[in-house]
Order: structure tokens, then sequence, then C-alpha cells
């Protein structure tokens, strides 16, 4: 009993490279019930079922070990103390089709005969229900490089535990499944490096053997797979694509590696896009990229900014003959002027013009943007924002001091002047107990404009998703001004804020009157102080109405803007594009705009008062400047 394994851990869902998080995800993106249910299979001490409890799962247990299955006990519903395969056979395991999620974390391995007993999961398995496994894989480079050594040696945790009793490839899993009748409906690859993988390799083999080693899963420590009951389809023909012999490759170079607007875009929906339909995806910054990483894809995805850089590279990228995608989520071309960026924006309007109609395909928001988008480029394709659930949401009911909370968010500076006189009213009503909270810029103008306001700072995308889904009673509000450049903005904010629990009362201008069912989904007010101070009023004063809109805001937004669909739509854009599409960008254009952009960098160093404007020209571009210089001095440094 000393030398017990004992396997406890926190579920972090700030880290998206981890079983944990990926095995939640999946199922909190496909449950649609208000208590599904869960049987944990190997639940050791019952952490990540207690986290499944959190979000209103019912959890039941399965565990060999007497010591961790009574410490899962007091954590989850009811735990089998002994193997899978005798609850399976005992009277204990529930009626069929009892279970909507079935979840094997790194335990189809320890078992000898895996695929018998995921047939017999099939019988207590609902019909709409799926199986989640985590299963590492043996085919990871520290692995690879020990044989070659002529090691093979056992460890007490890992890809080589020395309990395991079978071992798994991508393609051994996908046959796992196929053989055992599902139907793989999402897979996923949790990615270590040799340094953090726990197998001692050779360094100087590591190097030696880099040069010919270079499949593209060789740091896959683990993959996520959720598949359901095959009922009608085929599993065998529908599991093919998971071992496709060539996976398409999308190469997304981001202005910033890193950042939420790439992650709400690019990044979140191709993680789905990937685990969906077995594709490759890297990532990073368009100053990062090497030629090695334009000749590994098979599409390029760029987004939003553009300068002579991204030109040239554009025009790189056609020469080689592989089709490019320009992903665009605002009206950038038409800017409003009290926009931080708005200088920066009109500067480089004439770049972006030029590479929107040298692309081969634009993907963008809403259909507002579409036809504006349309101008530029004939190929223009409708990829709405979408969002994951990932956090408890926040929840509505009486309290003694019946306290609600504004929230007034946005990452860049809106108009929120004209609810400025309602949020005054609101404040001082009698009948009312509020608290404004505001993140970013409208926080600080509300507060310099006298009001009583919580303000915080920027928040990145995955810790605003999580401050939401804290703020219990909250309302969240979102106006927005009846402009062009507004119009053809998404309404990402209102799909966040109903994932997180939080109903809202928006502007009943576009995009929110295009996606909200007023007094249904959310509430749509006209931009005045009366409308907005009684639409407010009347939802803070109401928890049961808070709750009826708030429960049809989420299932709309769950269904209609999911990962799933995000992932459906870019598959859709990267099935129909095609190479050669756009207009061919020539050497003499690419000279004619870096003598522009030279002479307006002096006319604004010249110009008294320019220098934030000039600031802002120089911080988004100054790399991709620099690179010109001596690309003109040093002959074939543009090449490399």
């Amino acid at each position: 009993m000393q030398n017990e394994k004992i396997y406890e851990a926190a579920v972090d869902l700030s880290n998206k490279n981890n079983s944990h998080t990926i095995m939640v995800q999946f199922i909190l993106e496909s449950n649609r019930k208000s208590k599904a249910r869960v049987l944990e299979v190997g639940c050791a001490t019952g952490f990540f079922g207690a986290f499944l409890k959190e979000q209103g799962f019912e959890v039941w247990g399965v565990e060999t070990s007497v010591l961790q299955a009574k410490r899962a006990g007091r954590r989850l519903d009811y735990v089998y103390i002994g193997c899978i395969e005798d609850f399976l056979r005992s009277d204990e395991c529930g009626n069929a089709g009892y279970f909507d999620y079935i979840v094997f974390g790194d335990v189809l391995e320890h078992l000898a005969n895996p695929t018998e007993v995921l047939k017999s999961c099939a019988g207590i398995l609902a019909p709409d229900g799926a199986i989640l496994a985590s299963i590492p894989n043996v085919a990871h480079l520290a692995v690879r490089l020990m044989l070659l050594e002529g090691r093979w040696e056992y460890a007490p945790f890992g890809i080589l535990d020395d309990t395991h009793l079978r071992f798994f490839t991508r393609r051994s899993i996908v046959e796992l499944f196929s053989t055992a009748g599902y139907c793989i409906e999402n897979m996923y690859a949790v990615r270590l490096s040799v340094e953090d993988a726990g197998i001692e390799v050779n360094r100087e083999l590591l190097e030696g053997m880099k040069h010919l080693i270079v499949d593209d899963e060789q740091d896959v420590f683990q993959f996520v797979v959720m598949a359901t009951k095959r009922l009608e389809r085929d599993a065998v023909d529908d599991n093919a694509r998971f071992i496709a012999t060539k996976p398409l490759r999308i190469l997304c170079l981001l202005p910033i590696e890193d950042w939420s607007l790439g992650n709400i875009r690019i990044r979140n929906p191709l993680r789905a896009w990937q685990s969906i339909y077995a594709g490759e995806v890297r990532t990073k910054s368009i100053v990062q990229h090497t030629m090695e990483d334009i000749a590994w894809a098979d599409v390029v995805v760029l987004q939003r900014e553009s300068n002579i850089f991204t030109l040239k590279l554009i025009r790189k990228i056609q020469q080689l003959d592989k089709p490019i995608i320009f992903d665009m989520d605002d009206l950038l071309s038409d800017p409003p002027p009290f926009l931080t960026s708005y200088n920066a924006m009109v500067e480089r309007k004439k770049d972006l013009e030029v590479a929107l109609g040298a692309v081969d395909a634009i993907s963008v928001t809403t259909s507002h943007l579409q036809e504006k988008m349309k101008v530029y480029n004939r190929n223009v394709y409708i990829v709405p924002n979408c969002a994951s659930s990932d956090y408890t949401p926040a929840q509505h009911y009486y309290s003694e001091d019946n306290l609600v909370k504004l929230i007034v968010a946005s990452t860049d500076t809106v108009r929120v002047d004209f609810i400025l006189r309602s949020l005054r009213r609101l404040q001082h009503d009698p009948d009312l107990n509020l608290r404004i909270i505001g993140v970013g810029p409208p926080g600080e103008y509300l507060a310099e404009s006298g009001l009583d306001v919580k303000c915080y700072d920027n928040m990145d995308y995955e810790g605003f998703k999580k401050f939401l889904s804290a703020m219990d009673n909250a309302i969240g509000l979102i106006p927005l001004d009846d402009s062009p450049f507004s119009a053809c903005k998404s309404a990402i904010k209102y799909v966040d804020y109903a994932i997180a629990g939080i109903p809202a009362v928006c502007s009943a201008v576009p995009p929110y009157s295009d996606v909200i069912q007023d007094g249904v989904t959310g509430v749509l007010v006209p931009n005045t102080e009366e409308e907005w101070f009684q639409a407010v009023k009347r939802l803070a004063l109401s928890v049961n109405e808070r709750k009826r809109i708030l429960a049809s805001a989420r299932e709309y937004c769950l269904s209609r803007y999911s990962m799933k669909v995000a992932a459906e739509k870019w598959n859709q854009v990267f099935a129909d594009v095609k190479p050669g599409q756009g207009k061919i960008v020539e050497e003499r254009m690419l000279k004619s705009r870096l003598r522009f952009r030279a002479v307006k960098v002096v006319k604004y160093g010249l110009k008294p008062g320019s220098y934030v404007s000039l600031m802002c020209i120089i911080s988004s571009e100054a790399r991709a400047c620099v690179r010109n210089i001596y690309a003109r001095i040093i002959p074939g440094l543009d090449d490399e």
C-alpha cells in the first residue's frame, strides 16, 4: 500500500495543451442536458469528476484502488471499487443508455482487452452519448530515440508507465475505436517537447537525427478522442480521415502570435477544426515565420493587418502557387476617427486594399462585412466569431441586498456617451442597488464622467471569460453606435456574455439586431436615455426575467456559435479556396508602395503634433521597414 500510485491533479482550463481541459471542453460544448450523467473509469481520487460535478453533472466513478476510491467517494455521486470489466457485469452499472459520457483518462492502455471494454460500454451509453479518452502516444520522439539506442525503460508515470499493458499510436487508436464500433468526432493532440516528456534521451543522437525525423506528430504526448456510437454510420469509413496520409496543412500568420483577437478568430476555431477534420495547423506571428513554414503549408491564412512587408509576402506565396486567405473581423478600410489606432489605419489603408484584392479569398465575421469586402474580392466567406463554454456560468438569485452588477467592457475606444445619463439615473434610483463595472476604455470614460465605477484594465480573452463567469447577478450592457463600421462588427460580446451566464441589453442596431430576438434571447433598445434606463431597470428588478432570457440566450449561442460551427465554416473555406484567384502583386507596385511609405514617414516627421501617429506606424511596421532597407543593401536577404 505504501508504494501505491496516487493520481491527483487540478483541472486548469487556462492550459489548453492538457487532456483534462480538452475533455472538459468536448463535454461542455456537446452537452445539451441540464444534468447529464458521466461515468469516469479510473477516477483515481475523483478530482476530475469533482470538477464536472461543479458544472452540474452527475458523476459516477470506477476505481481499482481502495484508497483512492474512498477519497473519490467523498467527491462523486457513486464510486464502484473494482475494475471496469467487473463493473460492466455487475448490477450496479445502471440501466441501458444511462450515461451520457464515459471517460477513460489514460486508462485504455492499462486494459488487457480495451476493444471488448469499449464494445460493452455501448450498452450503458445513451444513444447520443460519447466516449472520451486520453491515450499516450508511444510514437513520441523521445521513445523513438530511446529505441534507436536499443533501450526500452519503464517509468512510474508517463508514456512508458510500468503498469501499461497496451501501447498506441494515432493509427492504432483509430483502429481501436473503429473495431469497437465508434465514430470519432474529435481527435486532438497534447504536445510535449522531448525535454518535457519524462524520458532521458541522448542529446547528440537527437541533433544527429533531426533532419530525418520530420513528421508533425513527433512531439505528441497524448491523443484525446471523443467518439460516438456508430448507429447507421460506418465507423471505419468515417474514421479514415484521422489517419490520412497527407492531412491538410494550414499556416496562420498573425500580427502578434498570442493575442486575444487572434485566439478568437484563428487559434481557437482552428484548434477545433484540427480535432474534427484531422488537419495540421501552425500559428506564428507574421514577422517570425520562415520560408520552411511557407513550404510546409497547403494554405496560408493572414489576419487583419497589412503593410509593404505583407504585400511582399503575398507575392512570394503567389509565386509558390499556394492559396492565401485574408481574415477580416472589422471594416478596417473605413475606420471611425474615435479609434485609438485611427491614424495608423488610414496610413495603411492602401496597402490593405491591395492585399484584399491580391489574396485568393477573404474570411469575415458577418454578412454586412461580407458585402463591404466584395468591393475588393469576389471570394468572401462568412466564418462567424464563436465561443467555447469553458467555465461554470454565473448565477442569478435573490439576495438580501438585491445587488445587481452592470458590466460595460471593450478592449478599444467605443461610444458609451449615449448611455451616460441612463447610468447616472440608474445609479441614483432608490429602487435599485447597482454596481457599475467597467473593463477597458469604457470604464475609464464613465469614471471620468463622474459615475461610481469599479474599473478593470483590459484582460486577455481567457481571463475575460473567467471574469464574466464569476459575476453572479450581472447584466451585460452593450451599447453601439449606428455606423457602417459598427454594423460590420460581430456579436461575439453578446455570445460571450450569454455563455458566461449574463443576459445582455444591447443597442438595437446591427450586429445585435441581426442575432437577438428582443425579449427572448436578449433585450434590444434604441439609443435613447429613457429606453436604456427602463430596459436595464426592468431586468435589474427581476431575477426570473434574467433567468428566462438567459436560458434562451445560452441555448441559442451554444447551438449557433459553438467552436464546432466555426470549424465547419473554416473547413468549407479550405475546401473551396484555390490559388490564382487574386490579383498578382507586381514588383513595380511594391516599389511604388515602398517609396510612398518612405515619403509619408518623412512628412510625418516634419509635422508638429504628428509624433503619436508616427509612433503607431513605426511600432507596427518597424521590423518590416528595417527588413526592406537591408534587403536593398544586402542582395538575397529578402529571399530568405
